[in-house]
C-alpha cells in the first residue's frame, strides 16, 4: 500500500497573504505526480 502525506511544510511562513492556492497548487502536482507514477508502475 502506498500512502502520501501532503503538508505545507514546504512553506517557509504564510507571511502576509492566504497561501491557500499555492497550497492546493502543489497538492494538486503530487497528486498528478502519484498517479502518472502508478499508470507506469513505478510507484
Amino acid at each position: 500500500m502506498f500512502l502520501t502525506w501532503l503538508s505545507s511544510s514546504c512553506m517557509v511562513s504564510a507571511f502576509c497573504v492566504n497561501p491557500s492556492l499555492t497550497y492546493m497548487a502543489l497538492t494538486a502536482r503530487a497528486t498528478d505526480f502519484v498517479v502518472k507514477g502508478m499508470k507506469r508502475k513505478v510507484i
